[in-house]
C-alpha cells in the first residue's frame, strides 16, 4: 500500500514539474509579447500625442490590460529618477514575468535613453529594444512549441519509469 501511495506521489510530483515548466515557458512569451507592445504604444504616445513621459508609460499600461509595469515606473519615477526606476522594476519583476537575463539585458539600456534624448531619439531606441524583443519573442514562441510538449511528455514519461521501477 505504502508503494503504491509513493509512486501516485512520485508521479503526481513528475506531472506537476513538467507542467510547471511549460507553463514558465509560455508565460515567458506572453511577458515579452505584453513589453513589446507596451513599449509600441509608448512610442506613440511620445510621438504621436506629444506626451511627457510619465504620462505616456502610464497611457501605455493602460492600452494594455495585462500587467502593471510601466504604471509602476511612473510611479516610482518621481523618487528614483527614469533611470533608477526602470531598472528596479524589471528586475524586481524579472520572477513574476519569467523573463531570463537576456530578456532584462535587451530591455535595460532603454533606461539610458529615457528622459535624456530628443523625441526621435528616444523613438529610435525604442524601436531598437523593439526590434531586439522580436528577436527573443520568437525564440520564446519556439521555446513553447517545441520545449513546451516535450517537457510536459518526458515528466509524464519520467513519472511513469519512476512508478514501474518502484513496483
Amino acid at each position: 500500500m505504502i508503494r503504491i501511495v509513493g509512486a501516485v506521489l512520485v508521479f503526481g510530483a513528475s506531472c506537476a514539474l513538467g507542467l510547471f515548466v511549460d507553463k514558465f515557458i509560455k508565460e515567458r512569451y506572453k511577458s515579452l509579447c505584453y513589453i513589446h507592445d507596451a513599449l509600441s504604444y509608448l512610442a506613440i504616445n511620445i510621438s504621436s500625442f506629444d506626451m511627457q513621459l510619465k504620462k505616456a508609460l502610464i497611457n501605455a499600461d493602460k492600452s494594455l490590460v495585462r500587467e502593471d509595469i510601466f504604471c509602476e515606473i511612473a510611479k516610482s519615477m518621481e523618487t528614483l529618477g527614469i533611470k533608477k526606476a526602470w531598472k528596479k522594476t524589471f528586475l524586481d519583476n524579472k520572477s513574476r514575468l519569467c523573463l531570463k537575463d537576456n530578456d532584462i539585458n535587451a530591455i535595460l539600456p532603454l533606461a539610458n535613453t529615457l528622459g535624456t534624448l530628443d523625441r526621435d531619439s528616444e523613438i529610435r531606441c525604442i524601436n531598437g529594444i523593439i526590434q531586439s524583443l522580436d528577436v527573443l519573442a520568437i525564440e520564446a514562441k519556439r521555446d513553447c512549441e517545441i520545449k513546451g510538449g516535450l517537457y510536459k511528455k518526458c515528466s509524464v514519461l519520467l513519472g511513469l519509469l519512476i512508478v514501474i521501477m518502484l513496483m
